[in-house]
């Protein structure tokens, strides 16, 4: 019917004689092409439909030093696999406009189609142009993807989630608690060392209690880098691995005792603003001669 209509629109216009020689083809963004009515045999027009973003719905992310990552996306049909280039002192995926490229430069994503590339039904297509943007909340992230495919096709998708350990907040449970020995240790101090089941962090909190004190006691403690009793001092740090570092940390820990379970929550941050919450509840052996 739309063709049929535009093709006797163009014979009467062409009927029209000298004063209608020419005619005007609208977008819907309002640009518009004239074109002479002399050389034009017919017009069509097809009618396209924007192609709807993929919902991304799984992702998993390994992180290397430098603020880089391969970050994938999945879902039905789909996956998706970047290699991420961050600021190099980024700790997490940082927000803001990440371009395709080869360079590997702070907010970009390799180019190259054994790093980065798009699978749609089993078929594994590189990325020849694209961007992908990326804004957070704390741990829950929108990341965009608009890419043309090396077939030419273009892709969309989007991810709402978190980024499981690459987030601004590092939220890992403890499975490992032990009380470690430090140069100038004072009664009532205990360094307690922290560690996840994958051995992806170490963290020691080094708490001051009262001088007469035996085992670690319930209550809130503070960092101070001048320690005393309700305190955690300078020599708490986190150890990351994978990628690695070593941040000194601060903040607050609460600590409870359930029978001979103690359960410490500890709400830190690093000196690059990075947030960790971390909980514990286990026994915790302060007999440190065996």
């Amino acid at each position: 019917m739309k063709k049929f209509f535009t093709t006797a629109l163009l014979g009467a216009m062409c009927v029209l004689g000298a004063s209608a020689q020419s005619m005007t083809i609208y977008a819907p963004d309002g640009t518009y092409t004239k074109y002479n009515t002399d050389y034009v045999q017919e017009v069509t027009f097809q009618e396209v439909t924007a192609q709807e973003a993929v919902a991304l719905t799984g992702v998993k992310v390994q992180s290397y030093s430098k603020g880089t990552a391969d970050i994938e996306f999945t879902a039905e049909g789909v996956s998706v696999c970047l290699y991420v280039c961050g600021p190099e002192d980024a700790l997490y995926l940082n927000s803001g406009v990440y371009e395709l490229s080869a360079a590997n430069t702070p907010m970009t994503f390799d180019s190259a189609p054994n790093y980065s590339w798009v699978t749609l039904n089993g078929t594994k297509l590189g990325i020849q142009a694209g961007k992908m943007i990326v804004s957070n909340t704390g741990n829950d992230y929108t990341i965009t993807l608009d890419f043309t495919l090396s077939d030419a096709t273009p892709f969309k998708a989007v991810y709402h989630g978190e980024l499981p350990g690459y987030g601004p907040l590092y939220n890992v449970p403890a499975v490992g608690c032990r009380v470690i020995p430090i140069n100038g240790q004072v009664p009532g101090e205990f360094c307690l060392r922290f560690n996840d089941v994958d051995w992806k962090y170490e963290l020691t909190i080094d708490f001051f209690c009262d001088a007469d004190a035996t085992t670690l006691t319930p209550g809130t403690y503070t960092y101070s880098e001048t320690p005393g009793p309700g305190n955690f001092g300078p020599h708490s740090s986190i150890d990351m691995f994978k990628p690695n570092y070593t941040s000194k940390v601060r903040g607050t820990a609460t600590v409870a005792l359930e029978g001979k379970d103690y359960v410490i929550t500890l709400d830190l941050e690093n000196v690059d603003g990075r947030k960790y919450l971390i909980n514990y509840k286990g026994e915790i052996d302060f007999d440190t001669d065996k």
